[in-house]
């Protein structure tokens, strides 16, 4: 329809005038499909608009002239075409030369809310060439902007425009002429629809309005790409073992759902290294493999120098639905040497002993599970040999628990069948079933008791182990084997009586907790004959007190007759916000040494006092302290504190562990480490961390870090150091700094310094 001063000709001449325009200018700025296959070039008192594609033209004028064929909207002309509106003061079509002219304050809204501003367009009927002056672009995010002197578009699919400014920075509110912090100028920008390229000539990085960077050309992909293969961002970094580094990674797509990322690196004192990254997606599952390789020398464990050895790693792994109940995976790690993956920042925490790498299935049926496992490990420690490294292949598990019985009561079935093998050391089978049943009950006053009995059988058959030490996993009588059966019952009672008491708000719960755990006693159940392989590590603490079976696996069980008692005290002061202490300690019946000397519940009688205290009042403080102490002297064994305090403005980090000396065999020295950090928002775009972790036992700084950063809306800039003591044949003490430049849309690159030395 038109405005009421008018001339008002019939709609179907209307609607094609307003389809040419707006098909032709969406076309030519926000190239979508191509327009031609939605309209027809229009004849006098024709149509050739879609009908799924209405259009609509408002002007306070419009003027056909028929001898020159000239079809003129004038005054506030509006044309809209689904999501699209075209604005201008003055639109014309001529259908003898099939030429579209905008003039005057031209502005289109776009499908995706781009809005996009010009003074003059000019394009032919077929949309296959045109001529735009002085392109200004406001893009979706409200921030992005675009600006050209002028676009040329030619054979339908090349778009030239020259003198180009693009910015994804936000401009200054005070002062909108302010140039924003940074921005791309190009004399040329050419546009290869057909390629999907966005091609630079003579293209200049400024920023603050001052030139830094210049590149004679480049290109990247053009919005509608999602993935392309090209060159990534590169990076350089310094060290004292690969010298000045440099990276350049290329992005190779090679199909829909699969792609593959080279990244080579060359340094000036070793030989350059290769990192491989493959990424596969399947309709039911995915696969991602990562590895690096290089020739370099390396420094064994006794010293000595093996030249142009192979050095890399690979880190892989896969997810596959099989149905609805069963998938499949795996995982791989492994590396060339120990020290191989802190010479070339691999991501490894440094505190990590061994690499695990496993293949396993898994099935979930109602409440029962079932797994098979394959594991394998490497040490990363340098007085450990692989050689003793267990290999446990397969490894079945079984975990059934019944629908509610009787009074509510469970059964559960917990089947184990597990071969371990060592290239050297002992070797082992092992058959296990736990059977157990649980009666749980809430009296009328409020207090909860549960019944649970159990039954563990097992049979082992062992080769390669040595009576005399039967954990030594290098002995001596290779050729003896043993075949052991055991059976081991247990029966355990535990009562817990809750108060709650609910005043102002808050709410208190005071709860008294026991347990009395019976089972036959003797070191017959944990005798030399039985290997131990997944029970060595235990801890007595909070958490362990009131387990029936205090070891993590099913190697070592815990005989006698025992009570455990406790009493915890929680106060909820709000939705997030509590307070809690607890206190316990158990008692034992009878004499063991299954238990070693100083874990705090070896022999008889009473054991070590453990307990938590948890402090968060409110949201911008939580702490808490675990604690083990002997039960005589009351002297600290073992000690652990977690504190935060503040907002995100500037906020505190303690984290602080103590454990006494350990005399018995394979014990250690005391050892106390803390970590002490902070982070800050400093405003709205800065921000600040730091931390600091010290060995106190050793007086030895550890590692020191710290960071500040600045993000926004186009600029990330993040300037690191770190300080790190520890030396390892190749690995030594030092300093690191990183500079990591982000740019929006455009990626980020870094450079980094290890400034070395030994440091105190």
């Amino acid at each position: 329809m038109l405005g009421d001063s008018g001339i008002r000709t019939t709609d179907g001449l209307s609607v094609s005038v307003a389809a040419t325009i707006a098909a032709a200018v969406l076309f030519f700025w926000a190239e979508t499909a191509p327009a031609q296959t939605l309209i027809d070039t229009p004849g006098p008192g024709t149509s050739g608009i879609s009908e799924d594609r209405p259009a609509l033209i408002t002007a306070d004028e419009l003027v056909y002239e028929d001898e020159l064929g000239i079809i003129t909207a004038s005054g506030n002309v509006e044309i809209a075409q689904d999501s699209s509106v075209l604005l201008a003061d003055s639109v014309s079509y001529n259908q003898n030369t099939e030429v579209v002219v905008a003039s005057g304050n031209v502005s289109l809204l776009n499908e995706n809310g781009d809005v996009y501003f010009s003074e003059y367009a000019e394009l032919t009927g077929d949309l296959q060439e045109g001529f735009i002056q002085g392109i200004r672009a406001l893009m979706s995010d409200g921030i992005t902007r675009v600006a050209a002197s002028r676009g040329i578009r030619t054979d339908g699919n090349r778009t030239l425009f020259e003198d180009t400014v693009y910015t994804p920075c936000p401009l200054c509110r005070r002062n909108p002429d302010k140039p924003p912090i940074w921005q791309l100028s190009a004399r040329k920008v050419i546009h290869d629809q057909e390629a999907q390229e966005v091609r630079y000539r003579d293209a200049t990085l400024d920023v603050f309005g001052v030139p830094v960077f210049y590149m004679p050309y480049f290109e990247h992909p053009d919005p509608t790409v999602n993935r392309k293969s090209g060159l990534l961002t590169a990076s350089w970094r310094s060290s004292d073992f690969l010298g000045f580094q440099a990276t350049l990674p290329y992005f190779w797509v090679i199909d829909d759902n699969i792609d593959a990322t080279i990244t080579p690196t060359f340094t000036t004192r070793q030989n350059p290294y290769l990192n491989l990254e493959y990424r596969h997606r399947f309709p039911s599952g995915s696969l991602e493999v990562r590895g690096s390789g290089t020739v370099a020398d390396r420094e064994n464990r006794d010293g000595e120098i093996d030249e142009d050895r192979f050095r890399g790693h690979i880190d892989a792994n896969g997810r596959f639905t099989l149905n609805s109940r069963w998938r499949t995976g795996f995982n791989v790690f492994r590396v060339s040497d120990d020290t191989y993956d802190q010479l070339y920042d691999l991501d490894v925490p440094e505190t990590r002993a061994r690499t695990e790498s496993n293949a396993f299935v898994e099935g979930f049926g109602g409440r029962n599970y079932f797994a098979a496992n394959s594991f394998s490990y490497q040490s990363l420690r340098s007085e450990e040999d692989d050689d003793i490294q267990p290999l446990i292949l397969p490894e079945f598990d079984f975990n059934y628990v019944s629908q509610p019985l009787v009074a509510n009561s469970l059964l559960t079935a917990d089947a184990n069948l597990l071969y371990l093998t060592r290239q050297k050391g002992r070797r082992m089978a092992r058959a296990s079933l736990v059977t157990g049943w649980t009666l749980p009950y809430t009296s009328d006053w409020g207090d909860v008791w549960t019944f649970r009995t159990s039954l563990q059988t097992d049979g082992y058959w062992t080769e390669g182990n040595d009576p005399d030490n039967p954990n030594d996993l290098d002995p001596q009588v290779e050729e003896n084997t043993e075949t052991v059966f055991r059976a081991f019952p247990q029966a355990s009672l535990e009562w817990r009586y809750p108060w709650a008491v609910q005043s102002g708000g808050w709410e208190q719960i005071i709860e008294p907790i026991a347990q009395f755990v019976a089972a036959p006693n003797g070191n017959w159940f944990n005798r030399g004959e039985i290997p131990n392989e997944d029970s060595l590590s235990f801890e007595f603490d909070d958490t362990t007190l009131f387990a029936t079976n205090r070891f993590s696996g099913l190697d070592r069980v815990d005989p006698g007759v025992r009570a455990d008692y406790g009493l915890q005290y929680t106060l909820y002061t709000g939705t997030e916000t509590f307070s809690q202490v607890f206190v316990g300690q158990s008692w034992r019946l009878n004499d063991t040494d299954v238990f070693a000397e100083g874990s705090g519940i070896e022999g008889d009688g009473a054991s070590d006092i453990v307990g938590r205290v948890i402090f968060s009042p409110i949201s911008e403080l939580y702490t808490a302290y675990r604690f083990r102490l002997d039960q005589e002297t009351l002297d600290a064994q073992f000690q652990e504190v977690t504190a935060s305090v503040g907002t995100s403005k500037l906020r505190l980090g303690l984290n602080y562990t103590f454990t006494a000396e350990q005399e018995r065999e394979g014990g250690f020295d005391e050892r106390e480490t803390a970590t002490l950090s902070l982070t800050s928002r400093l405003s709205r775009n800065w921000f600040a961390s730091g931390s600091i972790t010290k060995d106190l036992a050793a007086d030895e700084l550890q590692t020191a870090r710290a960071a500040l950063t600045y993000s926004d809306e186009c600029l990330l800039l993040s300037l690191s150091a770190e300080r790190r003591n520890f030396d390892d044949r190749e690995i030594q003490s030092d300093t690191r700094f990183l500079l990591t430049i982000g740019l929006a849309q455009l990626g980020q690159f870094e450079t980094g310094l290890d400034g070395g030395g030994s440091g105190e």
